[in-house]
């Protein structure tokens, strides 16, 4: 029988408050980890905050809008935020699956599972599934990643009556530009929640002309259809010191812009901070030398 050698000379069985410590160096993996993510979240993400809504809109399949207040103060939005009345996230949220029948304009609960399956499905189910085909795998993964399908919902239950007026190209998302003077789109407002509450009335007594955008709500208030309360306003009277634009004269540059892109992503690339060229193969690493302690440890019962 040989001797074995303690790895390190043992210290790794010193025990605090009764446990090994080794069993603490997984914590202070995990608030590595945590601290990756911030550092991450503040830098390469928190910086680029008014081009997120072309991010959410690249993920979602769908646009990004530029919408502007009566001061004409803009933001870079997705489009479900930008056009569609209803938060469907937040209608649907904690309900059992069900399944909208067009053909009766109502919801039909689908049936659950028993057991943890039952808890399985309703963790997992992807509410857009109601109104579009997507199967139980693709609903997971928008699930997990986060992927918005509003658009698609409003668009069906529209009958895909829908005003798209993109007006320039960014990513490769299209861009439209939204003039929102009475603050429909802010969800917090007065005028926005006055908005769903007539599409909600419109939507129940005409099932087959379903009002699920602002545009439309604008354009049926405007053609009498839908009466709205007195003082909201569907138009805005704009004075002429704002109907100013500015057209740029020279736009053959525009055609170069992919190219300078991809320039500038290249430049990211070449100046990035060795920390982020490294840090996958450390990480990769601290786990293989963590498995190799353990397997060190099993072995040496045996020998």
């Amino acid at each position: 029988m040989v001797d074995s050698v303690l790895f390190m000379g043992g210290i790794l069985n010193v025990t605090l408050f009764g446990i090994p410590l080794y069993f603490f160096s997984w914590a202070f993996l995990l608030v590595i980890a945590g601290l990756i993510w911030l550092v991450y979240s503040l830098v390469s993400w928190k910086a680029f905050e008014p081009l997120h809504g072309i991010y959410y809109a690249f993920k979602a399949k769908s646009k990004a809008a530029f919408i502007f207040n009566v001061n004409l103060q803009s933001e870079l939005i997705s489009e479900a935020k930008a056009k569609c009345i209803f938060d469907y996230a937040k209608d649907f949220a904690g309900m059992n699956p069900v399944k909208y029948d067009f053909k009766t304009n109502e919801f039909v609960e689908l049936p659950i599972l028993p057991g943890p399956l039952g808890a399985f499905q309703r963790r997992f189910w992807y509410y857009p599934s109601a109104f579009l085909d997507i199967d139980l795998l693709h609903g997971m993964l928008y699930k997990l990643g986060g992927a918005n399908h509003d658009v698609e919902i409003a668009k069906k239950m529209q009958n895909y009556e829908w005003d798209a007026k993109h007006s320039v190209t960014s990513g490769g998302v299209l861009i439209d530009m939204i003039f929102d003077a009475n603050n429909w789109s802010v969800q917090t407002s007065p005028e926005h929640k006055i908005c769903v509450r007539l599409a909600e009335v419109w939507n129940e007594q005409n099932p087959k002309d379903q009002v699920h955008a602002y545009s439309k709500l604008q354009r049926y208030i405007n053609e009498g259809k839908i009466a709205a309360p007195y003082g909201f306003k569907s138009t805005f009277v704009c004075k002429w010191a704002r109907t100013d634009c500015g057209c740029p004269v020279i736009i053959n540059n525009n055609a170069m812009a992919g190219a300078r892109r991809q320039m500038a992503a290249d430049l990211v690339d070449q100046n990035k901070h060795p920390f982020d060229k490294w840090l996958w193969p450390l990480i990769l690493a601290g786990g293989g030398i963590a498995v190799l302690i353990l397997l060190m440890r099993f072995a040496l019962h045996f020998i």
